[in-house]
This record gives structure tokens, sequence and C-alpha cells, in this order.
């Protein structure tokens, strides 16, 4: 039996991608919040994807990234990583509960199959370099063998696979 210090949830229908998933996620958290909390939740929400293998370091990275940004005054809807080249990571960010929130209900039942981009989309994000490859994901055998090699401490093993 999971813990009941988690919260377990599916997209329904299954495979809705990860905006369905983040969704699903919201649900259940709101209505775990309505049933046995009397505290206001937080205010920040890390999402981080499920092929992660340095999760933790990203969730590390960016909440001293947000908690910075908050210190600063500089306002924002949340924090993602951005890989070497740039790219925004945004499963691997910390956005905040209610801008997140209204994304998806913004969507609506348009959730299921939506791309990260559109959910995002109109919400002010700043994206943090990801230096130590926190953020890299194992989508191949090729990040199989790059992670394991990373893990282990083999020498030479580059941060990402060449594509």
């Amino acid at each position: 039996r999971p813990s009941d210090a988690l919260i377990w949830a599916l997209e329904d229908p299954p495979f809705g991608g990860p905006v369905a998933g983040i969704a699903a996620g919201l649900a259940a958290l709101d209505s775990h919040l309505a049933a046995h909390c009397a505290e206001q939740p937080a205010g920040w929400l890390i999402v981080l994807a499920c092929d992660l293998p340095w999760g933790a370091d990203a969730a590390r990275l960016l909440v001293t990234s947000a908690s910075a940004l908050e210190k600063i005054g500089q306002p924002n809807d949340g924090v993602h990583l951005n890989d070497y080249t740039g790219h925004a990571q945004w499963l691997a960010g910390i956005y905040r509960a209610a801008a997140l929130r209204a994304a998806v209900d913004r969507l609506g039942d348009r959730v299921n199959g939506a791309s990260m981009r559109e959910l995002l989309e109109g919400l002010n994000l700043v994206g943090v370099l990801d230096e130590g490859g926190a953020g890299i994901d194992v989508d191949t055998w090729q990040d199989v063998e790059s992670s394991t090699a990373r893990l282990t401490g083999a020498p030479n093993h580059p941060a990402r696979p060449e594509e």
C-alpha cells in the first residue's frame, strides 16, 4: 500500500501525456487538501519528469533559484531548467501553484495530448542554466549508457550523448 504521505494520481484516460498528468496531479492534490488540510497549501509546485535520474539535484537547484528570485523581488510564475543548448526543460521546473492551476483551467478538456508549451504559454518563466546536468533525461539506450557511466563515475562520459 502506498504511504499515506504520498498522493497518487493517473490521468484518465491513461497515456494522455505530461500535461494531462499534471492536471490529474493537481486535481488529486486539491481533493486531498480539501479533505485533510486546514492550512493553506504551498505556493509552489515542483514538476519533475519520471525519467530524470538526477531529479533530486534538479529539485534542489529549482528551489534555490526560485528562492533567490523571490528574495530579490523578481516576479515570475515559475523557474525551469535550460539544458546546455539553451533548450527549456519544462518537466524540470518549479511553478507557482496558482499559475499552474490557471493554465490547466485555461486548457480545460484539452489537457489530453496538450504540449507543455501550450500549458505554459503566457506564463512569466525564468530559465536557469543546468550546468551540472541535473535535468538530463533518459529517452534512449544511448542515454541509459551515458547515465550509467555518469552514475558509476566512468571517465570521459559526455553530459549528453551526441545525437
